[in-house]
């Protein structure tokens, strides 16, 4: 999308690649939203599971999985060049340039209610703004306020069919994410 509005819900996007920039979603829309979502196993050189480059846009995800997604360079996960929110999203298991890369001096990434795990090259190369109750890891996203995790494995099952629209990761027996969240930013449904 460029230039637009854009708005996906209750989707998955698997198994795309391309040879530069967002392997699961390109985007320089205006504004972006994405909800109830799984982006998985898509690869590119920048940003395998979602690119996100605009001058004033804005990209909110909520309640989405980020896992299992490639980059060559940078973002497994996520590259954000803008302003990026995510709540209730489990961003794991991506492989090259970590989980969230954030550009120099341009993008921004707050978290709330979301955990960060298991992404190869980190799962953040700079600090990101926590609104609280996340979880890291390994303590690369910086996250101290409240409610927030670091440092700590969520024990998360791998990525499967938990019932939704979409597939998760379920948590194992004694993970510290459970009951762990902040009720006013939680979802009706789990």
């Amino acid at each position: 999308a460029n230039g637009s509005l854009l708005t996906v819900a209750s989707s998955t996007l698997s198994g795309n690649s391309s040879g530069s920039e967002g392997g699961g979603v390109w985007s320089r829309a205006a504004s972006a939203t994405f909800t109830n979502l799984t982006i998985s196993g898509n690869s590119a050189d920048d940003g395998g599971g979602i690119y996100h480059s605009n001058q004033a846009a804005s990209l909110s995800l909520t309640n989405v999985t980020i896992s299992g997604n490639t980059a060559t360079l940078n973002g497994g996960g996520v590259y954000a060049a803008e302003l990026v929110t995510m709540t209730n999203v489990t961003l794991a298991f991506n492989l090259g340039g970590g989980g969230v890369y954030v550009t120099g001096g341009q993008g921004e990434v707050q978290l709330g209610n979301s955990i960060l795990a298991s992404n190869t090259g980190g799962n953040a190369n700079v600090a990101l703004t926590s609104l609280g109750y996340n979880i890291d890891s390994d303590g690369t996203a910086g996250f101290a306020n409240t409610g927030d995790q670091s440092g700590v494995d969520p024990l998360l099952d791998p990525l499967s069919d938990n019932g939704g629209s979409t597939l998760t990761h379920a948590l194992q027996a004694g993970s510290p994410a459970i009951d762990a969240a902040d009720p006013a930013l939680a979802p009706n449904v789990d």
